[in-house]
């Protein structure tokens, strides 16, 4: 227990001083990302609906979803768990800022996803049923995975142009570890049971 209190201690520090601001501002994109794949789609019936298909056949393919329509937790959660991680592991290529690219693609797919009910005339409340009850856990571990690979990157190209004052490597490595499994990985599993068998039954009562 007191090495538990120990990690979420450092955790906390690693917060105050480093994650929230750049948490804020993924926070910012995952929005701003979200309205534009929204807007941009909504004119554009033909291309939404594509895009749509073809992810829903990548879902199939991948098993998360099977072909009676029913969610894997387990499919659910290594899915969403692979996203975290290239957030995080992309942060280790100096430069690029790769991880904004994947939350931008997320979130952009969220509203690629609402301008398809527009269209095809599904009520927006369905929509947000089936987003929001899962959302709630997945998106905040999404936007802080980002945040951390943001951070690692900048980090290592401020070590590469041998900037002053640029914090230790190891120790940022360590915080972000420490965050991806005590912080991120609690939210992913809670979204995974709730999407898995929460979500479908709000969007029934919902839709019903």
């Amino acid at each position: 227990m007191e090495t538990l209190r120990y990690h979420y201690a450092c955790i906390g520090q690693f917060w105050r001083e480093r994650l929230r601001k750049t948490t804020l501002i993924m926070a910012v994109v995952l929005v701003v990302s979200g309205l534009l794949g929204y807007f941009m789609c909504a004119a554009n019936p033909d291309v939404t609906n594509a895009v749509v298909e073809y992810f829903l056949s990548a879902m199939l393919d991948s098993g998360v979803i099977s072909e009676t329509g029913t969610l894997s937790l387990i499919d659910l959660l290594l899915n969403n768990w692979m996203a975290i991680l290239l957030c995080v592991v992309y942060g280790f290529i100096p430069f690029l800022f790769l991880p904004v690219l994947i939350l931008f693609s997320n979130a952009y797919l969220v509203g690629v996803m609402g301008a398809y009910y527009h269209i095809n005339g599904i009520p927006m409340l369905v929509f947000f049923a089936g987003i929001l009850p899962h959302g709630i856990f997945e998106l905040p571990a999404l936007v802080i995975a980002a945040a951390m690979g943001f951070i690692l990157c900048l980090t290592l190209v401020k070590k590469l142009l041998h900037t002053p004052n640029t914090p230790p490597m190891k120790e940022l490595a360590s915080d972000t570890l420490r965050t991806l499994l005590l912080v991120a990985f609690p939210l992913l599993l809670c979204a995974a049971v709730v999407e898995a068998y929460i979500t479908p039954l709000v969007i029934t009562m919902v839709a019903g």
